[in-house]
């Protein structure tokens, strides 16, 4: 996953082709913000993984769990209460000799916001 800038910057490059920055549609940021999430998008959410990277130890597995397609907004309390002790809980059972594990994992919307 690129950081901001870098991305920033490839968009740049990218825009000298005949894209004109004057053009809304053609901004930096209106092209970043448009093709993936962005902290501004998260408010007062907290990121939520959906593939936790507590799940795979140290290094490049734990490492690629951190982008932005892999986390959905939570609610901080459901994050850091519930959702956390249910990952414990999963590793932990999981611990005990699985070489393998498949989870589906998805959102639940609310209709309240917490």
């Amino acid at each position: 996953m690129m950081i901001k800038k870098e991305c920033l910057l490839a968009i740049k490059k990218y825009n000298e082709n005949e894209c004109d920055e004057r053009i809304s549609q053609y901004r930096q940021n209106y092209k970043l913000s448009w093709s993936q999430a962005l902290d501004d998008n998260f408010d007062k959410y907290d990121r939520g993984h959906l593939n936790p990277a507590g799940h795979h130890g140290k290094g490049d597995s734990s490492k690629a769990t951190m982008t932005f397609t892999n986390v959905a907004p939570q609610i901080p309390k459901m994050n850091q209460v519930q959702w956390n002790q249910y990952e414990k809980k999963l590793k932990e059972d999981l611990s005990g000799g699985c070489s393998e594990m498949y989870v589906v994992t998805g959102v639940v919307p609310m209709a309240t916001r917490g």
